[in-house]
């Protein structure tokens, strides 16, 4: 998951999971993945900034361990 204004059309991303400091992403546990596709949210309004939200699909499946994690996100009845 991403911000959807982070999206760049046609620009090649690639995602680093398990890494805490971005001078050292080479070092393990962290692990490169690159983006086979960004999805924006269908509603997201670049001038009103709603629904900011993207989907990030890898180009291969991602192993949990104690450095990558799921991220637990709130339900809608949480924040009515």
């Amino acid at each position: 998951m991403t911000a959807a204004h982070c999206i760049i059309p046609n620009f090649s991303f690639k995602v680093f999971l398990g890494a805490h400091d971005l001078i050292e992403v080479d070092k393990l546990p962290a692990r490169k993945f690159s983006v086979k596709k960004a999805i924006p949210h269908p509603s997201y309004n670049q001038t009103l900034v709603i629904n900011d939200l993207g989907l990030l699909i890898l180009d291969e499946e991602v192993e949990l361990n104690e450095f990558i994690q799921l991220a637990c996100m709130p339900r809608y009845e949480e924040h009515k």
